[in-house]
């Protein structure tokens, strides 16, 4: 397994992981915009706070995470997630993210799950932020 910055051509591959994810989330009844949801990865590509990371198998992208970091509703320096979909190496993008988050300055991570599963949420709460409704935080 080999975890790798993101480039614009592996979005392809990591749209039918994002539909399957949003089509048993939280939000599912709701519309999932393409166009928007590619923005928001090329935007993290680009963006000097952005995140984008994706994990290869064999050769073959199998999931990615995608985040920025930005002042939050009260001016908080905050890492928070755009989207994780993956069939593996959930955990190493998580703790990539951490590291990134505090590596860049972040006074704060945010996580959030729209797919209530329970592997999911130990997951992150493995690595550091506890749980305050859909949201894991940790403040650093």
């Amino acid at each position: 397994m080999i975890l790798r910055n993101a480039e614009a051509d592996d979005f392809a591959a990591l749209l039918p992981y994002a539909q399957i994810a949003h089509s048993q989330s939280l939000i599912s009844s709701l519309p999932m915009d393409e166009n928007a949801l590619r923005r928001s990865f090329i935007t993290s590509i680009a963006f000097d706070d952005g995140f984008a990371k994706v994990v290869e198998r064999d050769g073959r992208v199998v999931g990615g995470m995608v985040g920025v970091i930005a002042d939050n509703h009260f001016g908080i320096r905050c890492a928070m997630d755009l989207f994780t979909y993956t069939e593996a190496g959930t955990q190493v993008l998580l703790k990539s993210f951490k590291r990134w988050a505090q590596d860049r300055g972040a006074l704060m991570l945010q996580i959030t799950d729209l797919s209530g599963g329970s592997r999911y949420q130990k997951l992150i709460q493995h690595i550091g932020p506890v749980q305050a409704g859909i949201n894991f935080i940790e403040v650093f």
